[in-house]
């Protein structure tokens, strides 16, 4: 058996400014539960990835905020690797998230490999709309990423799931080319595919792989649902890549 890796995918913040209230949450004090439940898990997580909905506005100082929030992350030695989601704004999240002083719209994907395991965010982002894409350019990129194995397999994270998420009528808010998707990475190393976008857990095979939802940070939506329902609590993801399969477990606080 060989030696795992451990990590936590946090998705669907909407993080705002400060303490405001989104239909009748709190996202500030959602994520700090989430954050603390993190600092307590019995084994340090290697990293903290979030499938994105990063923040509610797109605005910078909320990017700000969220930066502030996960801080104590940060200080106990576990890095952040974020993504972007149908709510967030590229140039917002560089400017307030990274630090970065241009202004720069390009999407955001990057290939990162921790302790042998690849994982490859991918930035799914349609600007004002619901629905994602990842489109023909960053889809080569994925393509050339996957041309070459990682020591213990490839991870690949994007917000809309390009699988069924069992939401009814509210699972057609997901990836439009997902058939393209399909196609570049059929037959890779791939130990899974993490998601976020639908506010609930859920679990299938895409391409020959298993793909994956988080519970959203936020609130959770009833699985099921053909309509906005909302179900008790928010939680977040404990992933551990191990002996070339991915373990994923929703952890709910």
């Amino acid at each position: 058996m060989t030696d795992a890796t451990t990590f936590v995918q946090l998705s669907d913040i909407h993080l705002l400014p400060g303490d405001e209230e989104l239909l009748g949450f709190r996202p500030e004090g959602n994520l700090r539960r989430v954050v603390a439940k993190v600092l307590a898990l019995p084994v340090a997580p290697r990293f903290c990835l979030i499938t994105g909905d990063l923040t509610q506005d797109g605005q910078v100082a909320s990017n700000a905020h969220l930066r502030q929030e996960l801080a104590p992350l940060v200080a106990r030695g576990i890095p952040i690797l974020a993504g972007m989601g149908n709510h967030n704004d590229r140039a917002a999240f560089r400017q307030g998230f990274l630090g970065e002083t241009a202004t720069n719209d390009m999407r955001y994907h990057y290939a990162q490999e921790i302790d042998g395991l690849r994982l490859i965010v991918l930035d799914s982002l349609l600007p004002g709309e619901d629905e994602g894409s990842l489109g023909a350019a960053q889809l080569a990129w994925l393509t050339d990423q996957l041309a070459t194995p990682a020591p213990v397999g490839t991870v690949i994270a994007l917000h809309h799931s390009p699988a069924p998420t069992g939401l009814g009528a509210l699972g057609r808010l997901q990836l439009h080319d997902a058939d393209a998707f399909r196609t570049a990475i059929a037959g890779r190393d791939l130990l899974g595919i993490l998601a976020g976008h639908c506010h609930t857990a859920s679990a299938t095979h895409f391409a020959g792989t298993l793909a994956s939802t988080a519970p959203a940070v936020v609130f959770q939506l009833a699985p099921a649902a053909t309509e906005m329902t909302f179900a008790a609590g928010n939680g977040f993801n404990l992933c551990i890549a191990r002996d070339g399969q991915l373990l994923v477990n929703p952890v709910l606080v």
